[in-house]
């Protein structure tokens, strides 16, 4: 079984990356705003940057030790690396680029579904081809660990589904440690076994999907999950709940404990639309008109004042919901999450 474990301390210009990590036979995301330091980590095991302080290592061999004195060139680091954009050749064809790293393009291809595109271009090429050429030319290097940087960025958003589906399939498959970086929740929800979170070189959080969505640490990190986020001043009720006024006056229940400044956090999932209020006083109603649904696949997401609900399509035609028209949004006190503010 394959392990990575990283942990340095790289100068960027305002401030220091200083990242701990490890990932065995899995895939690990590093998500986090544009500038956060995702890329320097990854150019770091590659070899392409050196950090002032750490150890970087495969497999118990070390590539980089700053008191040892090791730094390993990047030729000698078996690295598989999908830089942004995917940095093909474009004057060569598909199978010379592969061939480029070393080793026998065919097979590759054959495996990554894309051996008929051996004699192509980069440019006749659509999106998810481009991304699978670029893997392909990363395992001919035969690589013991996968770098993958925003490998879904370049895709149009029909491709972006069926192309996650397919890199989560071969990343478990190749059984290899990969660390994938993104800026997009989503992405690294449907690829990574893992997630960790980074903001301005430190990770803030790090945990499953479902970890970050359900436990988020911070209004950071549950806006970067999805989440609707208000922020307000919080106070226990008598009766065990807690109340925050938010911004606008807006009264919230929930069941979390939280006292002074919070960020309320609500999923798009745990919001029902209806024409009228429950009367549960463990539910949350805020009544505004619908200011836009747009079509998610089989899903509306439905802006209503400050919250973003995501319904059913068959719930939206039930409610023949229209733009204009006032609606309650309605989530429940336990589907309430309160996070300390970032």
């Amino acid at each position: 079984m394959g392990s990575a474990r990283v942990d340095i301390t790289v100068p960027v210009r305002g401030f220091d990356v200083e990242v701990a990590l490890a990932a065995d036979a899995e895939t690990l995301a590093l998500v986090g705003p544009s500038g956060s330091g995702k890329t320097t980590v990854l150019r770091a095991m590659a070899g392409l940057v050196r950090p002032t302080r750490g150890r970087i290592s495969l497999n118990g061999t070390l590539w980089f030790d700053s008191r040892g004195k090791v730094d390993l060139r990047p030729e000698q680091r078996a690295v598989g690396y999908v830089p942004q954009e995917y940095a093909l050749f474009p004057h060569l064809s598909v199978e010379k680029n592969v061939a480029f790293a070393g080793g026998k393009p065919r097979g590759l291809l054959e495996r990554l579904g894309i051996a008929g595109l051996a004699k192509a271009k980069p440019a006749e090429l659509s999106g998810g081809e481009r991304q699978r050429v670029a893997l392909a030319r990363a395992l001919a290097r035969r690589p013991e660990v996968l770098l993958l940087d925003e490998p879904m960025a370049a895709l149009d958003p029909h491709t972006r589904g069926r192309v996650r589906t397919e890199l989560r399939a071969l990343l478990r498959e190749l059984g290899l440690p990969a660390i994938l970086v993104t800026h997009d929740f989503v992405d690294a929800a449907a690829v990574a076994d893992r997630i960790a979170v980074l903001v301005q070189g430190r990770i803030v959080q790090r945990g499953t999907a479902e970890d970050l969505i359900a436990a988020p640490s911070s209004s950071f990190v549950a806006e970067l999950a999805g989440g609707n986020l208000l922020t307000g001043d919080a106070r226990l009720r008598v009766d065990g709940l807690t109340e925050v006024v938010v911004d606008g006056g807006l009264e919230i229940v929930s069941t979390d404990e939280a006292v002074g400044p919070v960020g309320v956090v609500v999923h798009p999932w745990e919001i029902a639309i209806s024409r009228s209020e429950t009367g549960d006083s463990a539910q949350n109603h805020v009544r505004a008109p619908i200011e836009s649904i747009v079509p998610l696949g089989n899903r509306r997401r439905v802006r209503v004042g400050p919250l973003t609900a995501e319904v059913t399509e068959a719930s939206a035609a039930r409610l023949r919901l229209k733009e204009g028209e006032v609606v309650v949004a309605a989530f429940k006190a336990t589907a309430t999450r309160l996070t300390p503010l970032s």
